[in-house]
């Protein structure tokens, strides 16, 4: 059943793209007699749709994560949380909350000004570092707005969204990971 769905998306997807093109082509036909210069407007058109559908799905950390501004954004505390991947459910090993200021500036250094793209194959991240953040938005009223992020990381992908530079936010995850003088929580303790 799920094989017919997919199969059903697809179908429904080329159909449509065909009625476009030839929406298009009709459209152009008036403008152009010539078949050459009907076919070449065709492409330029259909070349400037797609890349308007791909650029649409680019995007910033702080777009897709916050609700306000990233000035009115304060990382108040994170758990950073390390897992096995090797077997098909992920198997926590060990978490680390993270307070001091120094850290969370550079958690957000790190994930600030990245840009990413929303992965249109629902693609997910593997579950080899899910990061908690703790964080207060300053409203439109003056008041502070307090909730979690709860974001799942690895090389390339932050949730389901696409990183353009992998590993450019792992920098200080990888450095917390391979610092034995934290106080690492394993997880049978």
């Amino acid at each position: 059943m799920q094989l017919f769905e997919a199969t059903g998306s697809l179908l429904f997807a080329i159909v449509t793209v065909l009625i476009g093109l030839g929406g298009i082509m009709l459209l152009l036909s008036f403008v152009f007699k010539n078949r050459l210069y009907l076919v070449l407007a065709t492409v330029g058109v259909v070349s400037g749709i797609v890349l308007l559908v791909v650029n649409s799905q680019q995007t910033t950390f702080e777009d897709a994560f916050f609700d306000v501004p990233v000035e009115d954004v304060t990382i108040n505390e994170a758990t950073l949380f390390v897992s096995d991947v090797s077997d098909p459910i992920p198997e926590r090993i060990m978490h680390l909350n993270i307070d001091d200021e120094e850290t969370l500036q550079a958690i957000a250094d790190d994930f600030i000004g990245l840009d990413i793209r929303q992965d249109g194959g629902n693609i997910l991240a593997s579950e080899e570092y899910r990061l908690t953040l703790r964080i207060s938005e300053s409203t439109e009223d003056g008041d502070m707005d307090h909730r979690d992020i709860q974001l799942v990381i690895d090389d390339t992908y932050i949730n389901n969204y696409e990183v353009d530079t992998p590993f450019a936010h792992m920098r200080t995850i990888e450095a917390l990971v391979n610092d034995e003088s934290r106080d690492w929580q394993m997880a049978d303790e």
